[in-house]
């Protein structure tokens, strides 16, 4: 394994082991939330403009004008997320997605991504 830049404090047993989210909904979120409690830095990838699925499922908490679904922020936590276009027709964006995967040591997704992205065949 290479060494890797962490951008989290280390602790727990996953201590060093980074994690790439790409799931949606309940069972990819979870799981990488449960890999972040036990100190695994994990990365999600969002899509532009549309995010995580439950970032717009109720409940909500509200602040003056602004609202965060609960489930989401409970699922998000512990966590980095970032937005990336998925389309791998462009060379570019398969370059960028390829070098996040392979600098990763776990992969979660939920929604087959792999199977539509054409990355495991």
């Amino acid at each position: 394994m290479t060494a890797k830049n962490s951008i989290i404090p280390e602790f727990g047993p996953l201590a060093g082991v980074r994690v790439l989210s790409l799931g949606s909904i309940v069972a990819g979120p979870n799981t990488a939330n449960l890999l972040a409690d036990f100190g695994a830095e994990v990365v999600h990838i969002e899509r532009p403009g549309v995010g995580d699925t439950l970032r717009v499922l109720a409940p909500f908490a509200k602040h003056e004008d602004k609202r965060v679904s609960t489930t989401w922020a409970q699922d998000a936590r512990n966590r980095l997320s970032l937005t990336m276009e998925f389309s791998l027709d462009v060379p570019e964006c398969k370059e960028m997605f390829m070098d996040l995967v392979k600098s990763s040591d776990i992969l979660v997704e939920n929604m087959v991504w792999l199977e539509k992205l054409g990355i495991y065949n």
